[in-house]
């Protein structure tokens, strides 16, 4: 996809409840994106020096601005699987909204229980206990993101189903039938998945680390900061030697997430050692989930992606590069030769050779 033009063609091109599956999660991200926005607008006005203040009142808005991310990230996995045609993309599209949805959960009992000032007294006041009117502006919005996020995860299971559907068709056209090269595109598209699931993970994990808890003067406040892009680079380099099946480059990536599960390790023990209980007590609620999920990724993707480098050499690579997403156009003067590109019905997965019947749809991709 090329420019805005190729978009348009691609889009129009989709079927109906494809676009009601992309429709449908823009609609829950601009909702949460604009009741998330209130309800930090609200929280600001009624602490302006929040970013002056300990991590616990710090923690606040940095949490709904990682959520906003949540959202953005979820309409990028759903573009992507979509252009792509990445089934078990979709599939992690509905356990990331269902992650959202809980996170969602997680954060009204964490608003409730924030202390902002109060005009009526002298000391912090929690916002259950509505000082100065917050809890009537807060509260119908961190329903309303719970309740949203919810309904369109229910959806989007139907437009999941819907879209594997689709997908199996257009999959065997540019895989074929064979068994092994279908496990083997598996295995690619869920090293694929993991791989964006890292990068989210991981800068969600280091702008908290590094807003919440390094100070500018620590030796590590620069060193986390450069790992991010660093981290990024390193996870397009894994995207480049899958799809070249370069042996080298994975390996080298494979090296890069085992210091990362180190790394981690490391960080998830010092969040509870007992010397850093003041540092890490009003963060570490969420600090620890994206740091137990980073974790968890990086093991998935270096086990991953071991499988996939048993896959090279064996085709896949041809198959997805050269096979064309749609059956070639063919001249009404000259008929499909027998067994070549333009004879869909002809190919199978060993060569080129007729078959007698359509092939079956329901693949196990």
């Amino acid at each position: 996809m090329k420019d805005l033009r190729d978009f348009k063609k691609w889009l129009r091109e989709l079927p109906g409840f494809a676009k009601m599956a992309l429709f449908s999660l823009l609609v829950q991200a601009v909702v949460v994106i604009a009741m998330e926005g209130g309800i930090l607008g609200a929280y600001l006005q009624q602490n302006p020096n929040v970013f002056n203040q300990a991590n616990a009142d710090k923690g606040i808005p940095i949490y709904f601005i990682l959520f906003l991310g949540a959202q953005v990230f979820s309409l990028y996995l759903a573009f992507d699987a979509i252009l792509r045609k990445n089934t078990f993309q979709i599939f992690g599209l509905v356990l990331f909204d269902a992650s959202v949805f809980a996170w969602s959960i997680f954060q009204y009992f964490q608003v409730m229980n924030t202390q902002v000032p109060s005009k009526k007294s002298s000391k912090p006041i929690s916002i259950s206990d509505n000082p100065d009117g917050i809890l009537d502006k807060v509260r119908p919005m961190l329903i309303i993101v719970s309740v949203v996020i919810g309904i369109f995860t229910v959806l989007w299971l139907y437009f999941a189903k819907r879209l594997v559907s689709y997908f199996g068709w257009e999959v065997y056209k540019k895989i074929g039938a064979n068994v092994q090269l279908r496990k083997m595109y598996r295995s690619y598209q869920i090293l694929l998945l993991l791989l964006k699931v890292d990068a989210f993970t991981f800068i969600g994990f280091a702008v908290q680390y590094i807003l919440l808890i390094l100070k500018s003067k620590d030796a590590e406040f620069g060193i986390t900061i450069a790992a991010v892009p660093l981290t990024l680079l390193v996870l397009v380099l894994a995207v480049l030697g899958l799809r070249r099946e370069n042996i080298l480059i994975m390996w080298c990536f494979v090296f890069g997430m085992c210091s990362s599960i180190a790394y981690f390790i490391y960080k998830a023990i010092r969040i509870f050692s007992p010397d850093k209980q003041t540092v890490y007590r009003d963060v570490r609620g969420l600090l620890t989930f994206f740091a137990v999920v980073s974790l968890a990724t990086a093991l998935a993707t270096v086990f991953q992606s071991i499988i996939c480098m048993t896959h090279f050499g064996f085709g896949l690579r041809s198959r997805i590069r050269d096979m064309p997403k749609m059956p070639p156009q063919v001249s009404a003067k000259q008929p499909p030769v027998p067994g070549a590109p333009g004879d869909w019905k002809a190919q199978n997965d060993c060569g080129y050779n007729r078959l007698n019947s359509p092939p079956r749809l329901d693949l196990d991709i």
